[in-house]
């Protein structure tokens, strides 16, 4: 099936089993490590389930924001959050996915709560690498992180945003090389700290 017929969603999924399978080694290092993801809600994968960002002190329907593709884990907190937009947005999109885990100091997955401190937000969006959207994706990028610096709340549940554009077709190779190197900064700096 080519990358233009799929369902929404399917290509979550096939970026979240290819990292399964790039991070294979790191599942075994880091027992704490854990993926979970949206789209796939078959009762014979065991990661796949909604991960819903909240805030406040009681998960409710009054208090989600977000529901989340990917999220990356250890332990109890949520290392890295990704979103993969696999139609082309437009930026008010992506600054409602960003803030809707910015303004969170949870997730819900599976029942068990996470907590948002210092998680990267990764967020792909596709589009065409000519004209002027991937400039402005990079200015949003870059204006989000300097409101997330000067809003301590948010800054202590998001170290930092990555917009990053993709085309459709190299979407999996590109998001799931991306996401590999952010987490293995964040599991390198949670290493360290501990």
């Amino acid at each position: 099936m080519s990358t233009r017929h799929k369902k929404h969603g399917q290509i979550t999924c096939e970026v979240a089993k290819l990292l399964f399978e790039k991070l294979a080694t790191d599942f075994k290092k880091y027992p704490k490590l854990s993926l979970y993801h949206d789209h796939d809600l078959r009762l014979s994968n065991p990661h796949a389930c909604k991960c819903y960002a909240y805030f406040s002190g009681d998960y409710n329907r009054t208090s989600t924001l977000s529901a989340i593709d990917i999220c990356i884990t250890y332990g109890n907190e949520v290392l890295v959050a990704v979103e993969i937009e696999e139609h082309p947005e437009r930026p008010k999109a992506l600054i409602g996915d960003i803030y809707g885990i910015a303004l969170s100091s949870r997730v819900r997955i599976k029942g068990c709560d996470y907590y948002l401190r210092n998680t990267r937000v990764v967020i792909f969006s596709v589009c065409s690498y000519k004209g002027d959207i991937p400039k402005k994706l990079e200015k949003l990028q870059n204006l989000v992180n300097k409101f997330l610096i000067d809003i301590p709340e948010c800054h202590r549940s998001v170290k930092k945003v990555n917009i990053i554009p993709t085309s459709l077709i190299d979407l999996k190779r590109r998001s799931e090389r991306a996401i590999r190197n952010i987490l293995h900064k964040q599991i390198n700096n949670k290493c360290d700290s501990v």
